[in-house]
């Protein structure tokens, strides 16, 4: 951009100073010329590159002109009689106005462009989304691109509030990716999982189930089906008598990093809890309860390296406690011998290694290694801030999966670090290890983690 003094000619060299102002815009000061610093005073004039900057004139701070993209459409001097236009002092007082009302008719000029969501600034975004009652969400760490997609999206989350989708789609538009299951239940004490249900709406007493025809889904009354006898239709699985009770599970996934400037690069941070309660507030379906989880997930290979899931960051490796050579069975019945890999979902039976996988029972979350890498070197992590317990594995043809919670009611801050322990006196010893960006865990939230060691071939 070429800047020009009061009487247009070019400015260049050390008399303009660059600098930045707070909102990361170019703004240009530099003195007056001679005849300008005579009549409007000993201070300097500045050229600011921000269409939401205010323009002030004053005697002692100076001027703020907005440099924008419209050329000059007002000069002062065409104003005054020709006889006038010749004294030096005149014309250079004449420019120095100019150079303000140009600005000031080029915002007037740009007014237009705050009804346009791809060229409205930033400070006027909630302001348009008011217009078609829309509350922009998370707008102190959302991008510009990421608020124009809140308005372009509202529309169409309007067309299906009230479901699941919406809350799906409006936790997308802040950056966050989460799962909803259906809560089913006998007794509405226990509740299990369920993909969130589309039925057919026809009451069982209906009869039909014994036709290949029928479409082969869920009423809304009973979980699974039951044929005219009472038995359970065939093409289900527990016969039935479960309920779909108003309860959800919201899974928020800890997938992707949430980024801002330079110092925040996380997976969750607790000034996210708020948005989330305001989007539930707003999108969740009429007279039901959520359940809210958090859900960490990590991934290695028996390889004994790191390994590093690209979008999360989160990285995870096997200690040298790992080991998969002694075949040998632990009851020294020679019939149970699989020398060769099961078939897919059928577990391993009594092999030494699941008996050390059902060693692995103790979990412990840690704030320390940030930005490290697991090592199979590693004895234990750096700092400990919770231990608990693994609820669960699964050793199939393909992986070992453990599971485990950390429950509502805990607050944790920070957290960098997980550690699977085999629960051996005199002390436990780690087994399996993760690294990742830092994340909070909200009280009210209970956090979900599961970890898969994918085996290896003929393992």
């Amino acid at each position: 951009m070429q800047i020009l003094d009061e009487v247009g000619r070019g400015v260049f060299g050390p008399t303009i100073d660059n600098r930045i102002t707070e909102t990361n815009n170019r703004c240009i000061r530099r003195p007056l010329t001679d005849i300008g610093r005579r009549l409007l005073g000993a201070y300097s004039l500045v050229i600011q590159e921000d269409f939401e900057a205010t323009i002030h004139i004053s005697l002692n701070a100076g001027i703020d002109v907005e440099t924008v993209p419209c050329e000059p459409c007002w000069d002062l001097k065409q104003m005054m009689p020709a006889k006038f236009r010749q004294a030096p002092m005149m014309v250079g007082y004449l420019d120095a106005l100019s150079y303000v009302v140009n600005s000031i008719a080029c915002r007037i000029g740009r007014i237009s462009s705050l009804a346009d969501i791809d060229a409205c600034p930033r400070r006027y975004l909630g302001h348009l989304a008011a217009l078609i009652a829309y509350k922009l969400k998370n707008q102190k760490y959302s991008t510009i691109k990421e608020l124009r997609n809140q308005i372009k999206m509202a529309i169409e989350m309007y067309k299906i509030k009230g479901t699941y989708e919406v809350l799906k789609l409006a936790f997308y538009v802040i950056g966050l990716d989460i799962q909803i299951w259906d809560l089913w239940t006998r007794d509405y004490v226990v509740f299990e999982r369920q993909p969130p249900h589309k039925h057919s709406g026809i009451p069982p007493e209906f009869g039909g189930w014994e036709t290949e025809e029928v479409l082969h889904c869920d009423d809304g009354y009973f979980m699974d089906e039951v044929d005219s006898s009472g038995e359970p239709a065939p093409w289900h699985f527990d016969g039935g008598l479960a309920f779909k009770s108003p309860h959800f599970d919201l899974v928020l996934k800890l997938n992707k990093l949430i980024t801002y400037e330079d110092y925040l690069n996380n997976l969750f941070i607790m000034d996210y809890w708020d948005y989330l309660d305001e989007i539930l507030e707003e999108y969740t379906p009429i007279n039901t309860v959520p359940h809210l989880y958090l859900e960490l997930y990590g991934l290695c290979y028996e390889d004994y390296l790191a390994y590093t899931i690209p979008d999360s960051q989160v990285k995870t490796c096997i200690m040298n406690v790992w080991d998969l050579t002694a075949l040998y069975f632990d009851d020294g019945n020679l019939l149970d011998q699989h020398l060769e890999p099961p078939f897919p979902d059928q577990k391993f039976l009594d092999q030494s290694f699941e008996a050390l996988v059902s060693t692995i029972t103790i979990l412990k979350l840690g704030d320390g290694n940030v930005e490290n890498t697991p090592s199979p070197t590693d004895t234990d992590l750096e700092h400990v801030i919770y231990t608990g317990t693994v609820n669960r594995f699964e050793i199939i043809q393909d992986r070992v999966s453990f599971y485990a919670t950390v429950p509502a009611g805990v607050e944790l801050n920070n957290v960098t670090e997980l550690g699977l322990y085999q629960d051996v006196l005199p002390n436990p010893i780690l087994a399996v290890e993760s690294f990742f960006p830092p994340f909070d865990k909200p009280s009210a939230a209970t956090l979900e983690i599961r970890i898969d060691v994918m085996r290896r071939l003929g393992a």
